[in-house]
């Protein structure tokens, strides 16, 4: 009986040491900072939030940094087919379009590359990808790493949740920022302002009656002056001709990108 006991007790404490364990690295493997830019609180800080994104919008997220990405691909891969690679080699992504993203960040090259595939890729189209990498490229740039990894996280939310509600942001449903709506506000002022000044001063104008006469005869006496005579002389004439130009026609050509919306895999990347 006592053996009996001694056993269910050792299977339910390795069950109750084990769940931690197990969802723990489940839980910090979408943050897999091998270039040792986070301290321990700051990764656990942004897998957390991850982790909410990925419950919340069922897509997958991952942050990934190493030293030098070319010390994996033995020179044969850019960090956009190190980026993609590196998530299809470890099971990432959602649903049979593996919908989710990567974020790669080389340090000593100082490149980065955020790669997208399936319904991700629609969520954060060219649009979204540029808006959301731009503002947290300010922030790497200045070694920030940790904040801009979390402003990255946050503006990711910001294209999921649009696109959840059915309204994704693109060039025509642009992101209003609080600096834009500012902005807006002291424009409206300002042009408020300006047409309150044009009313008060023609309000004022329209108070003087009391104008200049710009001829002498409007202080002469009616019927004092009567003239006798009149005559108009020819001085002199000249004349100028201009040739009209001829019309010239011109033509202008332009190119295109990757188009927004795409399923397949796209993203951006660079340098910082």
């Amino acid at each position: 009986m006592k053996k009996r006991v001694m056993f269910v007790l050792m299977v339910l404490f390795l069950f109750v040491t084990a769940v931690p364990v197990g969802a723990s690295a489940e839980y910090r493997e979408r943050v897999v900072d091998r270039a040792g830019l986070l301290s321990e609180s700051e990764e656990e800080e942004l897998a957390e939030k991850i982790d909410d994104l990925i419950d919340n919008y069922n897509m997958d997220i991952v942050i990934l940094t190493v030293g030098d990405y070319t010390q994996y691909t033995n020179g044969g891969m850019g960090a956009r087919e190190f980026a993609r690679s590196y998530y299809a080699d470890n099971g990432y992504g959602f649903d049979e379009e593996n919908s989710g993203m990567i974020l790669m960040v080389s340090l000593i090259g100082r490149d980065w590359y955020m790669y997208i595939e399936g319904e991700a890729n629609v969520a954060v189209n060219d649009y979204g990808s540029e808006y959301i990498t731009d503002r947290m490229l300010e922030k790497l740039k200045d070694d920030k790493f940790a904040e801009g990894f979390s402003g990255y996280l946050d503006d990711l939310e910001l294209f999921l949740k649009a696109y959840d509600k059915g309204k994704p942001y693109g060039d025509d449903h642009p992101v209003v920022t609080t600096a834009k709506m500012l902005k807006y506000f002291g424009i409206a002022i300002g042009a408020s302002i300006v047409l309150a000044l044009i009313i008060v001063l023609g309000m004022k104008s329209g108070m003087n009656t009391a104008k200049p006469r710009p001829a002498a005869r409007e202080y002469v006496k009616q019927g004092s002056f009567v003239l006798t005579s009149q005559q108009d002389l020819y001085l002199y004439s000249n004349t100028t001709k201009t040739a009209i130009p001829k019309s010239s026609s011109s033509s202008s050509s332009g190119g295109g990108g990757r188009s927004s919306g795409s399923r397949g895999g796209g993203g951006r990347g660079g340098k910082f």
